[in-house]
């Protein structure tokens, strides 16, 4: 494996922090394995070159990049993760405390990884709207910095082991088995939009009223204490 002096390895880091808000200085041998992989998927045989080519200006150079995003930011999630936090919603959309505006319901699935949550969230908005309990149309942002995370969410298929995680009703509903896995039905997947974002740099963007609500789960353990302050305004 590619081995990388404690000055490069500070230099991802840094890189990482300042694109992602994520803090990798006590992962040294994560950061060295991550970048020496790349480096051997590449063909790059060393640091420095690895570096010249990673900060060109170009496609070539934003590949690279997005490729070190993708390896260094954490995509695990699960479908109905932490249930009570669905059935908070969906009791608040039976009892109409989501309302809304002119423009229907909107919400936010911010870090979505693999889709999973997003999912999730769309299923139960799904079934609240199928049981008259929706007064407007909905729609479902879903977003994250990981371009292959959202190539995945995209897709909609997911391993057995994913799908016995999905409520037994969900899972007829809104889910088909596949050959070696499962899949989102069609209709559900087109009613989230992915989009790959960094939700550091989406904070202009988001006014009083744009979303009904956010689920932003699990994601900000990755960051420090400014940082997910400075998200939180």
């Amino acid at each position: 494996m590619l081995k990388i002096t404690a000055q490069q390895n500070a230099l991802v880091t840094e890189y990482i922090y300042n694109k992602c808000g994520i803090n990798l200085s006590e992962k040294a041998y994560m950061v060295e394995s991550k970048v020496g992989l790349e480096c051997f998927l590449q063909h790059i045989p060393s640091f420095e070159e690895y570096w010249k080519q990673l900060s060109a200006s170009g496609d070539a150079g934003e590949v690279l990049r997005q490729r070190l995003v993708d390896a260094l930011t954490t995509n695990y999630s699960y479908f109905y993760r932490e249930e009570d936090h669905f059935q908070i919603l969906s009791a608040l959309l039976a009892e109409g405390k989501i309302e809304g505006n002119d423009a229907g319901i909107r919400g936010w699935c911010a870090g979505c990884a693999n889709g999973q949550e997003a999912y999730t969230l769309a299923m139960a908005l799904e079934d609240a709207s199928l049981a008259g309990l929706l007064k407007k149309p909905y729609s479902l942002q879903a977003s994250d910095i990981s371009q292959k995370a959202i190539k995945t969410a995209m897709a909609g298929q997911y391993s057995m082991s994913e799908y016995v995680r999905v409520p037994q009703n969900w899972r007829k509903a809104y889910m088909h088995v596949l050959p070696n896995g499962c899949e989102v039905r069609k209709s559900l997947r087109s009613k989230v939009n992915f989009k790959q974002e960094n939700i550091l740099k989406k904070e202009q963007e988001i006014v009083n009223g744009s979303y009904d609500f956010i689920f932003c789960r699990n994601v900000l353990i990755y960051f420090d204490e400014p940082t997910y302050r400075r998200l939180f305004k």
